[in-house]
């Protein structure tokens, strides 16, 4: 007999959207919650730094109605693109269908992570890590061959997950290098190649 009960379904629904917190989103846990359960926003990491905005968008346009807005990450200091970007939909629920169905996806042979965002601000697309990169690329200690300007800090400075845990291995820097266009590594969908 299954464990289940009402106690345990109520708490299943009140599990946040995301388990990222941007704290520099100056807004309260249940506020900035609130706002990804409405938003129409995704956020993509872990994209290679050569994946164009047309490649991204002819994807991510196969969801629903379609995308309303792609806005690519960038190097502030040198304008190129850095390995991330969101995705603006017209509908919470396209939005949903495609961070469903894209999550893990591999595009120009990784793994990309879908992930929802409480909507896009001007200057968010600029890294906040050194140099303009990312800040996990300030925190890699493997150097990640697609991101050449970007130094490994093999033994130098701390990784941690988002909770506030030290992380053991980082997910992003593993790649399977088994084909190439769009590829989702695990998921219920028979048809995984697109």
């Amino acid at each position: 007999m299954s464990n289940l009960n009402a106690a345990s379904l109520y708490e299943n629904l009140q599990q946040p959207i995301s388990q990222y917190y941007d704290k520099s989103s100056n807004l309260t846990r249940e506020e900035y919650f609130y706002k990804l359960s409405i938003s129409t926003t995704l956020y993509l990491g872990n994209l290679s730094i050569y994946t164009t905005e047309e490649q991204i968008f002819e994807l991510f346009n196969r969801v629903g109605a379609g995308v309303r807005r792609l806005i690519m990450g960038r190097n502030k200091e040198t304008g190129k693109a850095i390995g991330f970007c969101f995705i603006e939909y017209f509908n919470h629920e396209d939005a949903k269908e495609a961070h469903e169905y894209l999550d893990l996806l591999k595009l120009d042979e990784r793994a990309i992570r879908v992930d929802w965002d409480i909507g896009y601000s001007e200057g968010r697309e600029y890294g906040r890590g050194t140099g303009g990169n990312q800040v996990r690329d300030s925190y890699r200690k493997v150097a990640d061959p697609e991101r050449p300007n970007v130094q490994s800090n093999r033994g130098r400075g701390r990784s941690y997950n988002n909770n506030g845990g030290r992380r053991k291995q980082a997910d992003d820097d593993e790649s399977d290098n088994s084909g190439g266009g769009y590829k989702k590594r695990g998921g219920n969908r028979s048809n995984n190649n697109y």
